[in-house]
């Protein structure tokens, strides 16, 4: 987020100005601004799949002078996930009550996101008011992250027969690739709707020999 210079006063011949460190990550803030309310993509509860997706960040804040601007929201999670929204724009609610909206695209084919930055990620904003007031927080909401898995499966071959061998194909695309696994059955033992037992064939009932006459 923003760095803050240390001015440091050097006594003796050669004397260093102003010496630059970063500041410590921690919440801060000062004033009376506060944050009552973050929402992400709508419900606090993110899926991606296998292609690009966009989401929503809002943060609710509260100043008795307004709220000015928003710095670009961090989004932080497991594994060491990063994301960063672009610009928040500001839209007041009253007088003293503004929700800052920004957005991210998040495309698993360039942003390595892997199931294992799958998890509860959390919402990092700072919030400017009109009177110089401000507020930081790492923590400020949180949300559900997780990947979207599609499974899908074939038999062969078709149609089943009794007695041959059925081969069951599954496939699902993982965060590398497509994963893929095969399992194979004697169709004797598989129930399967195609493989149909021949019916049983009922015997004719036999006709009774004619009582020869008598001459």
């Amino acid at each position: 987020m923003r760095m803050r210079a240390t001015v440091a006063a050097v006594s003796g011949a050669l004397a260093l100005s102003a010496l630059a460190v970063p500041a410590a990550q921690a919440d801060g803030g000062y004033g009376d601004t506060r944050i009552t309310k973050v929402v992400v993509d709508g419900d606090n509860k993110v899926t991606v799949g296998a292609t690009a997706k966009s989401i929503k960040v809002s943060v609710t804040a509260v100043d008795n002078s307004g709220i000015m601007s928003a710095d670009a929201f961090d989004l932080y999670g497991p594994d060491l996930g990063l994301l960063s929204t672009g610009r928040p724009v500001c839209k007041a609610a009253s007088s003293t009550t503004s929700t800052c909206t920004a957005s991210v695209l998040v495309d698993p084919r360039t942003d390595y996101l892997t199931n294992a930055n799958a998890g509860t990620w959390y919402v990092d904003a700072w919030i400017d008011a009109r009177d110089g007031d401000f507020v930081w927080k790492q923590k400020s909401g949180s949300f559900k992250f997780q990947r979207a898995t599609k499974l899908t499966a074939n038999a062969t071959p078709e149609p089943v027969k009794k007695g041959r061998t059925l081969t069951v194909t599954g496939s699902s695309p993982g965060s590398t690739g497509r994963r893929s696994s095969t399992a194979t059955t004697p169709a004797s033992r598989c129930s399967c709707s195609s493989a149909r037992r021949a019916p049983r064939r009922t015997p004719r009932s036999r006709r009774s020999r004619p009582t020869p006459r008598a001459t």
